[in-house]
């Protein structure tokens, strides 16, 4: 996310926020009486915007005040902080600029002090200082890089008693919509990585199957042995044989000496995809690919 400054606030500073909370806490319940449903929409939307920071870093927040082009193609969670941003939210103005504000924020004590300016030229008054308030501490708390599960925790504090029932069943779908979406993305990531290994392990026992031996030879010298035993580990018996009936005896010796260090702590799956990779790289540079 960055470095970010989050000084001891001056004396000036601290009583001017000591009395917005006092002030802004008298007004819970009559917020959250007459404005719950769009109190509760802007905290997803704070929550969300905690998410993506998490994921991403703090200048993905410029994608939700329209900052990038907009034929980018973003992830869904991005996506979904985005059309939340044109939810009906208390002091949404204020909100969008505050989020603004922490896409580049260096010093939170300098943007707290900008935001408050905003809300007094925009005349803020009684139960919209709750908002206003909510908004500084959800935007210090993301400042400070907590995670999304310390965030509800923390909005949940400034919550009447009255309506925490209902804010922790908001709580628990917005969870459970995060975690189905979480769980979804893994299975994409999956797939796509079971996909790229069957495309490389096909191509590689296809291309080295068929390949002439004299192709074969100049490959083999273009490796070094580390790449090669991990390329030919887990390729078809056929094509591993081919190998190693063709290599000198004194590489099939350090292949040897690779596979037997390398099977006793175990290969990656990804060096051999990537070795696989880099030998059909050179076989194509021989027109054998």
């Amino acid at each position: 996310m960055g470095v970010i400054f989050i000084q001891e606030k001056t004396r000036e500073q601290s009583l001017e926020i000591m009395n917005i909370k006092k002030e802004a806490l008298t007004y819970a319940g009559e917020v959250f009486l007459e404005h719950r449903e769009r109190i509760f929409a802007a905290l997803q939307f704070l929550y969300q915007c905690s998410y993506i920071v998490q994921q991403y870093g703090s200048l993905i927040l410029d994608a939700i005040t329209g900052s990038w082009d907009e034929d980018t193609l973003w992830e869904e969670d991005v996506l979904l902080a985005i059309s939340m941003a044109d939810r009906d939210m208390p002091l949404k103005e204020l909100l969008l600029c505050m989020v603004q504000k922490l896409a580049d924020v260096y010093n939170w004590n300098e943007t707290e002090k900008e935001i408050l300016e905003g809300a007094k030229a925009n005349g803020c008054f009684g139960h919209e200082w709750y908002v206003v308030y909510l908004y500084l501490t959800a935007g210090e708390n993301i400042c400070r890089g907590v995670s999304p599960e310390q965030f509800l925790l923390m909005a949940r504090v400034m919550v009447p008693e009255q309506w925490l029932e209902d804010y922790d069943r908001y709580c628990k779908e917005w969870t459970q919509m995060r975690q189905e979406e979480q769980q979804e993305e893994k299975w994409e990531r999956i797939n796509e990585e079971f996909e790229e290994e069957i495309s490389i392990t096909t191509a590689f026992n296809r291309i080295f199957e068929e390949m002439g031996t004299d192709t074969m030879r100049f490959i083999m010298k273009e490796v070094d042995h580390k790449t090669l035993a991990a390329g030919i580990a887990f390729a078809k018996e056929p094509v591993r044989k081919r190998f190693l009936e063709n290599m000198p005896a004194w590489q099939r010796k350090l292949v040897a000496g690779e596979w037997y260090h390398t099977r006793r702590y175990g290969y990656h799956w990804k060096d051999n995809l990537w070795a696989m990779d880099r030998m059909l790289m050179v076989a194509g540079l021989t027109g054998e690919a």
